[in-house]
């Protein structure tokens, strides 16, 4: 069994942050709480937010536009026929905030990405597939850094494992001395 705790550029993982929010996340239901939050994640990249459902979506992506009307702001899912193009784009830098659903988890690398899991509660987000989405951030030397926020009612057993694992990666890796920077 191999462990790799670090990256090669030497800065640990960035650890999430866990925003609360009383009247749940779906698209139906929201009112623009979180609104600063994202505002601000995208001073720092491009933002990537992930939902749990593709029934999510469009109706986020369409909420998004209106919060942010100067945004290029779009979307994909595993069944989106347009979906190698966005994708292609999105690497490109042309969009500042992008819906996915965790298509994206995992075997793509976006320089300066932030991301937000939006209803990080929900059952299909185990700790596996947060520790995924946590990791599009920070993956290249130009920009090691970044922000992580896990958004939801509650925070779960997979929300904490995630957390706590990060965490423990980043110690273990400072141990070593395969980190730089503690950001734990």
């Amino acid at each position: 069994l191999i462990r790799l705790p670090a990256r090669h550029h030497r800065n640990a993982l960035p650890v999430p942050i866990w925003e609360k929010y009383r009247q749940g996340l779906e698209p139906n239901r929201w009112t623009g709480l979180g609104v600063p939050q994202i505002k601000s994640l995208r001073t720092q990249g491009p933002v990537l937010v992930f939902v749990p459902k593709i029934s999510w979506i469009e109706p986020w992506i369409k909420g998004f536009q209106q919060c942010f009307p100067s945004w290029v702001v779009d979307g994909s899912y595993s069944a989106d026929p347009g979906r190698s193009s966005k994708i292609e784009r999105l690497r490109r830098g042309e969009f500042d905030l992008f819906v996915s659903t965790t298509i994206l988890e995992r075997g793509i690398t976006l320089p300066g990405i932030q991301v937000v899991v939006l209803g990080a509660d929900h059952p299909v987000f185990d700790e596996r597939a947060l520790v995924q989405m946590a990791g599009r951030v920070g993956r290249t030397k130009e920009s090691p850094e970044g922000t992580v926020v896990f958004m939801s009612q509650q925070r779960t057993p997979a929300m904490k494992t995630a957390v706590l694992w990060i965490e423990e990666q980043n110690k273990h890796a400072l141990e070593l001395g395969l980190i730089d920077i503690s950001r734990s």
